[in-house]
Parts: C-alpha cells; structure tokens; sequence
C-alpha cells in the first residue's frame, strides 16, 4: 500500500482518502515538454502572471457595481486564482506565487467589518448573480490556502473564508427573516431558477473540512435538500437516474455540473450514499447524452441539449462554451478520483486535446469576437485587450462550417475600459488539469492515465518517459528510482485502442476499471515499450460524418480546404504534410470515393480567427 510520503491531503480533500480510488500527486515533481507542457506555460505567461489583470478582478469588489446590471464581475478573480494555483501546484514557479500571494492579500483588504466580500452593493445583494461570485470568493481563497507558504497568512485567509461564509449564513437558509436558496437570485428566467446560487454547495463542503465546523455542513445538507433549482429537484432527478440532463427543468450545462461537484463533495464527507449515486448517474447520463465529439457539450449556446445527437446539426446560436469543457474535465476529474474507473480518463483526453486546447488563444487574437455584430460593444475595450494580449482563451467552439469565439463567453465591460470574460478566467483550470492527473496514486501504487513525455518524482520513486502521444502510437517508460516496497504501475488503456495496445510485445488486458496493471513493476531499471496504434475513423451521425486518428480530432479548414465538399466512402490512405499555418497534426486523407481531402488537428484549426479565412468544420456533408 502507498504510505503517507506519496499521498499528502490537504484539510479540504482530507475525507478523500476513505471514499476514493485514485489521488493527485500534490507534492510531486513534475518535468513535462510537449504540447500541455507549451499550453501551460503560454497560459501562466499570458495571464496568471499578469498582475494587471488580478489588479481589475480585485477592484470589482471595492466598485461593487455588480448590481446595478446584475453582473458576474465577482467571479473573475476566483475562477483565476484556482487556475493559477492549479498551475503553480504543476510548475512551482515562485514568480507565480509571488504574484498569487499579492492578489490575494490585495482581495483580504476588501473585506468589510463584518466579513462581507462581495462585488455587489448591500441594497443589492443576493440578487441575480451575487452568491455565484460569493462562490468564487471561497474557491479562489481555499485553493490558494492549499498553496499558501505563510502560517500566518494562512490563517488570516481561513479567518476571512469563514467571516465571509458566516455572513452568507446569516442570510441565506431556514428561519426568520432569512432568504431561501432558492429565492436568492432575481430575473430567474436567466439565473436558472437559482442553480447558479445552489452552487455554493462545493466550497461550503470544502470549508467544513478545513474548519470541522457543523454549522457548514448543516448548511450544505441544506442546499442538498433544496435540491438545486426552484424550476425542478435536479438531485432527485440524477438520483433517480431515469432522465438524461437535457431533460431536466435547467439545462444550463456549466452551472448544473458545478452543482453536482458539490453533491460528491458532500458524500465525502457523509458518506451519504445516494449523494453519490446522483453525482455517478449525472455524469455517465452526461457522457451518453451530451458529450460531443471533440469533448464538450451545449450545441444550443450553453445548454444541455442532446448534443451527442444534435451535435451535427447547424444553427446560429455560439456553442460548446470553455466553459462547460473545463467544468466537465474538473467533473470527469472527480468521477476519475472517486471510481478509478479508465473511462473518464478517455473523456478528460478527449476534451483536453481537442475543445481545450482548441480554446487557447496562442495567437493572441484581440478583437475578441467574430460576429460583426459585435464591433460596436468591443470597441471601447479594443485598447486593454491589446495591452493584455488578447483573451487568454475563446469562448465557443463550432462544429460545423463556422468561426470560432463568435461571442465572448461571460464578457462583461468594466469600469477604466477594461473588460474579461467568463470562459478567459477558467480555462487555466482546465489546462492544468491535463498534466496535474496525468500520473496519480492509487493504495497500491501508480497510474498513467494520459502519457506525456517528460520525468515524474514522487517520494523514492521516479519515472522517466518518451513519447509524442497523442500525435504518436510509442511511448517508453523506465522506472529510475523506486523504493523497496513492491508497487504495481497501471497504463490507461485508451478506448480507440482497446485489444490492440502493446506493452513489451503483448497485447495489453485490461483489469476491470480498463488498466492494464503491471504487478510489482516500480523496479529501479524496469522499462515498458508501449505501442497505441491510432487508426483513422470515420464516426458518421445524421448523414454526416467526422474523422479522428486516435484521441484527436480532424477538422477541416478553409485555409487549405475548401469546407463545402462531401464524403461518400471510406479514409483508404493518408500521409502528412506540411501547411502554411501551424498546426500540431496535419493529414491529406484519400478516401474510397476517390477524393483527397486535407485535414487539421482540430484544436489547430481555425486559430487565427483575425484573419478573412478562418471557418473551420469537424462533420462533414456525406453524399
């Protein structure tokens, strides 16, 4: 079994090691290059690093004009720090931590006498989307908390985490004089029916843990009761598992999933059964109903709406919000940590290669938005965006014959002509979160749930691998250093190479959760020559059909393909080449029917969308 060296909790994920099969390897050393190893960084540089943008998150709290047009400006600094704490746990970069440690001693400083952190006025508060960013408040503190060198500090943040969620629960609950959960929003018609403010379930669980304070946990079994929604009980609902999320009363996707990583943190803590039995149903409906093809969901702007099926289908609305892609990553995460189960290790690979990493704004694009009709809106801000560089990330991803980042998701104008958006702040989470729970710990030793070339120490062990995964089929691992105790090493097996991946020659059998588990193989000297073979197919869903090689999706892209074409046979061959535009992985595939069409990675495709040319399509017209 693991011993305490290579599993370290924190106060928060402390009730994890009872209830879950896999944990993250917080204090370990991580040294990866490659493609999530260049996303980090860029991220971390572009933003995370930027202490003028962490000057303008932390402002919204002293403005406190949220209210005045029922903002989101509150939840920007959260959904940033946890990003960049997230970063920081992967990189130890001690720039970055200096730059966190400012921001958050700069957001301790809005804190009212009576504990109160809020972008919102007090005549205004509890309204629209204050509880929302209250909620952010708490993550982007107790992420940091985690991080945090300082004892002192520490403890200054603790104290002002449970000011701030003690004045939530003067108000908010059962009782005289205090607003229901459910009615602590305005203009339900586009807060959710209060599901937004139900969401403040993940950092209230989370706080009990670090605090052991029953008032916390009183009031989180408070939000589970209430169930989510004022539309519907959509935790009856998952529990009773019979319909699908795109059936629920609320279907905004991000919201919902942020509910529901409450729920589990709430079984962890209780150990309340069917709190777990309605995150698991929740999530494998997700999985079957609304998961596209390149890992995201809401092909009807951010909602829920079968897009497994209806993902082929063309309309003018923006979808597939970063959003709801880095929510659903955390969410497969949790499920990932909770079950051991390889299946959501595949989901995590399918949205980190191709939605994720698509939504990265390398080529620091700054008009922030696509449709014409928002030239007007941008252009105030067009001078901040230029001095940032750009959004970090864009906010939708299409499918079929269009542009990307159409809109900006969550954008909000803010006071001195500067303005972010919601989707900007959360994707550092997302691209975190690859490298992060690349290699975790299970009680009897280590798993390899995404391969990335680089070194892994952790305590007395040491990993060494190469690979080009997964724009490669190879992949080597040497164990460098290992301790005396025998440890087993378990390798993903990816669901597109299921029955044909190879280790040291042998096709590789799965164990029940789909590893392939190598007994007592943490040996000093021990090496694995791994084979994934990535096999070019053709996924064909309403007349339409789509091609992946491997874990990546291939689009199609107007500056090297005409996207008005159709398919009517088979891929036959294909071979690399070399466009004009970077790009990670690029094919001209000839097909059965006699046509040759050139093809893109689809995280590459269309990523210069300042320019005429740059509609993208990943389905295809079949004939």
């Amino acid at each position: 079994m693991l011993s305490s060296p290579f599993i370290r909790f924190s106060k928060a994920e402390a009730p994890r090691e009872k209830t879950d099969a896999f944990f993250g390897l917080w204090d370990a050393e991580l040294s990866y290059s490659g493609t999530y190893a260049d996303a980090v960084r860029f991220v971390s540089e572009h933003q995370s690093k930027n202490a003028r943008l962490w000057k303008v998150f932390v402002s919204q709290f002293r403005l406190q004009r949220d209210g005045d047009r029922g903002g989101w400006n509150g939840e920007f600094f959260g959904k940033a720090m946890r990003g960049a704490c997230w970063i920081y746990r992967y990189t130890k970069d001690r720039e970055l931590y200096a730059v966190l440690e400012a921001a958050v001693k700069d957001l301790l400083t809005t804190a009212e006498e009576d504990g109160r952190i809020s972008s919102y006025a007090r005549e205004k508060e509890f309204g629209y989307w204050d509880m929302w960013c209250r909620k952010y408040v708490l993550l982007g503190l107790q992420y940091f908390y985690e991080i945090c060198e300082s004892v002192r500090l520490k403890d200054e943040i603790l104290c002002a985490l449970c000011r701030h969620m003690d004045y939530i629960l003067a108000h908010i609950g059962e009782g005289e004089g205090k607003i229901d959960i459910l009615d602590a929003t305005t203009h339900n018609d586009w807060t959710w029916g209060a599901l937004n403010s139900s969401s403040i379930l993940e950092p209230t669980v989370r706080l009990y843990s670090m605090t052991g304070e029953k008032k916390y946990l009183d009031f989180a079994t408070y939000l589970v009761r209430r169930g989510g929604s004022k539309w519907g009980n959509i935790y009856e609902l998952a529990l009773q598992g019979e319909k699908a999320p795109f059936e629920y009363p609320v279907k905004k996707a991000y919201e919902a999933t942020s509910y529901f990583e409450g729920v589990l943190e709430y079984y962890r803590v209780t150990g309340d059964e069917n709190a777990r039995t309605a995150f698991l149903n929740f999530i494998s409906r997700v999985l079957e109903t609304d998961f596209t093809v390149i890992g995201c969901a809401g092909t009807l702007h951010e909602l829920f709406d079968h897009s497994t099926v209806m993902q082929t289908e063309p309309n003018d609305e923006v979808k597939q919000e970063t959003c709801v892609t880095v929510t659903l990553m955390k969410a497969f995460y949790q499920a990932l940590c909770l079950t051991g189960e390889a299946k959501y290790a595949d989901a995590i690979e399918r949205a980190g290669y191709n939605a994720m990493l698509g939504s990265i704004n390398f080529e620091k694009n700054t008009s922030a938005a696509t449709d014409e009709g928002w030239s007007k809106t941008m252009a105030p801000v067009l001078p901040f965006l230029k001095e940032i560089g750009g959004l970090t990330f864009d906010a939708y991803a299409p499918l079929y014959k269009d542009k990307r980042n159409r809109r900006v998701g969550g954008f909000r104008h803010m006071p001195g002509d500067t303005a972010y958006g919601c989707c900007a702040c959360i994707g550092a989470a997302g691209v975190a979160l690859m490298p992060l729970c690349a290699v975790m710990a299970a009680k009897d030793g280590l798993r390899i749930n995404h391969l990335m070339k680089g070194t892994v120490r952790i305590g007395e062990i040491a990993l060494a691998i190469e690979t080009d995964y997964p724009y490669s089929e190879s992949a080597v691992i040497r164990v460098t250093e290992a301790p005396k105790e025998a440890l087993s090493l378990g390798l993903r097996i990816p669901s597109f190479a299921a029955g044909k991946m190879v280790v040291n020659g042998k096709i590789a059998t799965p164990d029940e959760k789909g590893y392939a588990i190598l007994t007592d193989a943490i040996a000093a000297g021990e090496e694995f020559n791994i084979v994934i073979p990535r096999t070019l197919t053709l996924h064909t869903l309403n007349g339409k059909h789509a091609l992946t090689n491997g874990a990546i999706v291939l689009a199609l892209d107007e500056r090297n393909q005409d996207l008005d074409v159709a398919i009517g046979g088979t891929p036959e061959t294909s071979e690399r080449i070399c466009p004009d535009f970077p790009a990670r992985e690029a094919l001209s595939v000839r097909f059965s029917d006699g046509q040759t069409l050139r093809f893109t990675d689809f995280a590459s495709a269309g990523a210069k969308w300042d320019q005429e040319k740059c509609r993208i399509s990943v389905w295809i017209d079949g004939k």
